[in-house]
């Protein structure tokens, strides 16, 4: 945790082993924990929810991709506030896990640890699972600092039977509202393998203010080449007639985005160019799930 050196995460400046004990001298935040401000305060406005979603996506992104580390136990209690609610830091790393080799075998994990009502499905089922249990977590934790309470009750038979199946429980997302819903649906994907990642949900429309959903022939289709990085943007009609024939072709995946969101995608596109990538299809418009697409 001494290494980690990122904004959103609270640092460890100092620690001292002895043979009974472990102090860890750490970044000092006034402001308590995620859990105990919603629970005596109320719920986080959206005005405050999105920075805190933000900055909480913008320290998985550092840890999952730079760091090559999950957390295994985000939770609101694990997210503490400095500046009032200006900021949020990630803490508490004592189930966190270094990620192995960047093949598929190398990442999975077998191991469970975390707080259940906050573990994804594939935790609760027992099967194999990676750094995106993480983002299983983050969206509980946003529907948290939102509403003050999860879209499920984690008591109820049905939920458990559910989760137990490695499904998703029916969501009470009332009160999210389109844009912030919309991610946290995202993040609530049964299937890992449709639930996106950080670097992904960095670029969703909620955090770029004034977005709107792109749609018909306004959207932009891309083509993501990851064994060289090369990208052709095909505008309007052009796009909703390759969206429609897809390929399926292993090595290429398609990206949709809308054109105002251009100048913010540049950062995205040089990072996305640095990876490789097995079967995601990254969806990033304002979507309930990523298995439909803006065409």
């Amino acid at each position: 945790m001494r290494t980690l050196s990122h904004p959103s995460i609270v640092r460890a400046f100092e620690i001292h082993e002895s043979a009974a004990n472990v102090v860890v001298c750490m970044e000092y935040c006034e402001g308590g924990s995620l859990e105990d401000h919603v629970k005596s305060c109320g719920a986080l406005a959206p005005a405050v929810a999105t920075p805190g979603a933000l900055q909480v996506l913008q320290a998985l992104d550092y840890l999952h991709i730079c760091r090559r580390i999950v957390h295994r136990d985000v939770k609101p209690a694990n997210i503490l506030l400095s500046g009032g609610t200006a900021q949020f830091k990630l803490a508490d790393f004592n189930s966190a896990k270094q990620i192995g080799s960047h093949d598929a075998l190398g990442c999975a994990m077998l191991t469970c640890r975390g707080t259940a009502c906050y573990s994804a499905p594939e935790i609760h089922a027992g099967r194999v699972w990676n750094e995106r249990v993480d983002l299983w977590s983050v969206g509980l934790s946003i529907c948290f600092m939102r509403l003050g309470r999860l879209p499920f009750d984690v008591e109820h038979a049905g939920v458990r039977r559910a989760l137990a199946r490695g499904a998703a429980p029916p969501l009470d997302l009332a009160g999210l509202g389109g844009l912030l819903g919309s991610l946290v649906r995202q993040c609530l994907e049964a299937d890992p393998g449709d639930r996106p990642p950080a670097v992904e949900l960095l670029a969703h429309p909620v955090f770029r203010e004034g977005s709107r959903i792109a749609s018909g022939p306004s959207a932009y289709a891309d083509e993501l080449v990851p064994t060289c990085g090369l990208v052709w943007r095909l505008p309007g009609a052009e796009a909703v007639r390759v969206a429609n024939c897809l390929d399926g072709h292993a090595s290429v995946r398609r990206v949709f985005t809308s054109p105002p969101a251009e100048r913010d995608q540049r950062p995205l596109w040089r990072r996305l160019a640095t990876r490789r990538y097995s079967r995601d299809v990254f969806r990033t418009s304002v979507l309930p799930s990523r298995r439909q697409t803006v065409c």
